[in-house]
């Protein structure tokens, strides 16, 4: 993995995390209707399963235990300022300044791994099913 170039300012890393953030927003709220399955050794897997999953690993492996406190409340469990404040016991301006620092931190890691939306969900990067699935009843779907 090549590093992001040095030159992108703090705002671009937090506009790279509110792009990932929107879809991890979005993958969370869809349905999946996807279907898992294993013929011989290869694994068809769920994308957006899959993307759910590496942000929150992602955000355990880049954050320090009280920025991943605050990542939880705040983003994974979507709480108002109010309530993270009143939570943690701190003041507003020393939670927004942790809500930014974990963009930039998280928009970095973003850019640095390639899970941007646009390079995550790259159509060389996606197997389709097989056909043999795609023609199953319902009924065998679901065994």
């Amino acid at each position: 993995m090549q590093e992001p170039s040095p030159t992108l300012s703090e705002s671009a890393y937090r506009a790279i995390w509110a792009e990932c953030y929107e879809l991890w927003l979005e993958c969370r709220a869809g349905s999946t209707g996807n279907v898992r399955a294993r013929i011989g050794c290869v694994d068809f897997g769920r994308p957006i399963e899959e993307y759910l999953a590496d942000v929150i690993v992602l955000a355990r492996r880049k954050l320090t235990i009280y920025e991943l406190i605050v990542f939880t409340r705040a983003y994974v469990w979507q709480w108002n300022a109010h309530r993270c404040c009143r939570s943690l016991r701190i003041d507003r301006a020393r939670f927004y300044q942790q809500s930014q620092d974990i963009q930039t931190k998280l928009g970095r890691a973003f850019a640095a791994n390639g899970m941007r939306p646009l390079e995550y969900f790259r159509p060389d990067r996606m197997r389709p099913l097989p056909p043999i699935l795609l023609d199953l009843p319902e009924q065998s779907r679901l065994q």
